[in-house]
């Protein structure tokens, strides 16, 4: 029962997406299904909803899809749906069924079809039957994968539903996890579609049902699939095995194996896992356990700047929240974008920074100062990179782990910076080292394929990620690593390199101890070019 309903979600999601990546964009036409709910005695029953589920045989507009493609009869019984299909083609209506409370689900017998203008006309026929009600509680953490929008999804096999197509025999609770249903007389399972949970011997008239998961059993059995399913998993999907050629990742799970299957809480599973992975060196590789998480590998730096001077040679500052500030240099009246905690960012604060960015437009020169661009969103940094950019340019490529072995890729991604529809042109300087970071260095990789902007500082940590959560069962923890490899426009990675400035400011901490040679040398070069 769970892989049907769970091949059911699959084919839904497939639906709605499928429409919105065609290319080119899809003709479409309409179609009318009508139809008639009525009981067992033929008269129409009022205010039954009915929904029309499943299609086939064209690409529907699902645009509009948050409303569904339901509706509710009149006082003959009567409805109508419109659907919006491919021009040119004939649209299989798969699975329509109607429900009222007090009566059981009925299906139309017939898979009408629909061509460009047409209708279609169902029958379907509410019987009587028994309750079937109850409530689903979960644990909060196995919650979140058991529920659709705050509802959960579930199912029922019997044979009073045998008859029923698939997506028919499932049901959704309310926000509350309370259900109420109405069956045919007889015997069901009620299955959970996710996390999977079978509840059989479940008689219909039965109600105040309560159905609840039975916790995590810490035991040898019950850990051995989920530490398997986790090594597998990354095996084939983490992305930059291909460079740690020094980690011999079976051996660590022939090595972290049995200490894992003794664990005997979430705590001691995250650790043995933290332990485990920390041979690889990566922030963006860790576990979760609860709300704390585990970082098997931290990074240090020394950071290549001075913020107190830094601050002291601007005027006019603006704050953008607490995640940048654009102001101007004393001496030079140049431009200042200063990056102080790119994680802090949000859309407000970036338009605020571009807004700024854009009342200096009249200024010589700019300076953007990413030392401290320490990772968060990409895209948030899109529309501040975008403000110095006069034609769309490649600014990096991404490749995606693809296959079991370790060097398997897809095809590589591109990632554009779009032109602003009022650039500034002028020269522009870029400082950074390594306390860019993540998507900092995405940051880092716009700004550097610009004609008029100069690097300058250190390299870059050269540590990129873009890490995904994968839960382990019902243990409570979760794992997190990459699947993809960011890539300079010419396909070549800076993982545990970083991307090198231009021009080079390597001098020891004591340098920034009253003064920022790296400030220094930037104005130093904006100056220059402004001569030229």
């Amino acid at each position: 029962m769970r892989s049907i309903l769970i091949s059911i979600l699959a084919l839904a999601l497939f639906s709605e997406s499928f429409a919105q990546i065609q290319n080119p964009p899809i003709t479409y036409t309409s179609g009318t299904l009508n139809g008639v709910v009525i009981d067992t005695k033929g008269k129409p029953v009022l205010g039954a909803k009915v929904t029309l589920n499943r299609m086939q045989g064209a690409s529907v507009d699902f645009s509009d899809a948050k409303k569904g493609f339901d509706a509710v009869t009149d006082a003959t019984g009567c409805f109508e749906i419109q659907v919006r299909f491919e021009a040119g083609k004939t649209l299989r209506l798969m699975e329509i069924w109607a429900d009222k409370t007090g009566l059981v689900r009925g299906s139309a017998a017939e898979q009408p079809t629909l061509s460009a203008g047409g209708k279609a006309i169902v029958r379907i026929v509410l019987s009587e039957g028994e309750i079937l009600s109850g409530r689903f509680q979960l644990d909060p953490a196995k919650a979140r994968k058991a529920q659709v929008e705050g509802k959960y999804w579930f199912g029922l096999e019997g044979p009073g539903v045998s008859s029923w197509s698939e997506n028919a025999k499932t049901f959704f609770t309310d926000t509350d996890g309370k259900f109420e249903i109405f069956v045919p007389k007889g015997e069901y399972t009620v299955s959970l579609v996710l996390p999977g949970k079978d509840w059989p011997g479940i008689r219909s008239g039965s109600t105040n049902l309560l159905f609840e998961l039975p916790p995590f059993a810490w035991n040898e059995q019950e850990l051995e699939p989920v530490f398997d399913e986790f090594w597998k998993r990354l095996d084939q999907q983490y992305s930059y095995f291909y460079l740690k050629t020094n980690v011999d990742w079976t051996e660590l799970k022939t090595r972290y194996r049995p200490d894992a299957l003794r664990s005997k809480n979430p705590r001691e599973l995250g650790e043995v896992l933290q332990n485990m992975l920390a041979p690889l060196q990566d922030i963006h590789v860790g576990v979760k356990v609860g709300n704390e998480t585990l970082a098997p590998y931290k990074s240090s730096y020394r950071f290549n700047g001075n913020p107190k001077m830094v601050l002291s040679n601007l005027v006019d500052q603006v704050p953008c929240g607490s995640f940048a500030m654009v102001a101007r240099t004393k001496a030079d009246g140049f431009g200042y974008f200063l990056m102080m905690n790119q994680g802090a960012a949000n859309p407000a604060d970036v338009q605020k920074a571009v807004d700024e960015i854009q009342r200096w437009r009249d200024v010589p020169g700019f300076i953007v100062d990413l030392r401290k661009a320490n990772g968060g969103s990409e895209p948030l940094a899109v529309p501040i990179a975008s403000q110095f950019c006069s034609r769309d340019v490649l600014y990096a490529k991404s490749k995606v782990r693809n296959g079991a072995g370790h060097n398997q890729f897809g095809p590589e991604n591109n990632r554009t910076l779009k032109a602003s529809a009022n650039p500034f042109t002028k020269p522009v300087v870029c400082l950074i080292g390594p306390g860019a970071v993540s998507s900092g260095e995405g940051f880092v990789e716009m700004m550097r394929v610009l004609p008029q902007v100069t690097t300058v500082g250190m390299p870059t940590r050269g540590a990129s990620g873009n890490p995904q959560e994968h839960e382990l069962g019902d243990t409570g923890v979760t794992v997190y690593f990459s699947t993809w490899v960011d890539l300079l426009p010419d396909g070549s990675t800076f993982e545990g390199k970083g991307i090198p400035p231009e021009i080079e400011v390597n001098l020891p901490a004591t340098d920034y101890a009253s003064d920022d040679p790296t400030l220094e040398k930037g104005i130093e070069v904006l100056r220059k070019k402004l001569k030229h």
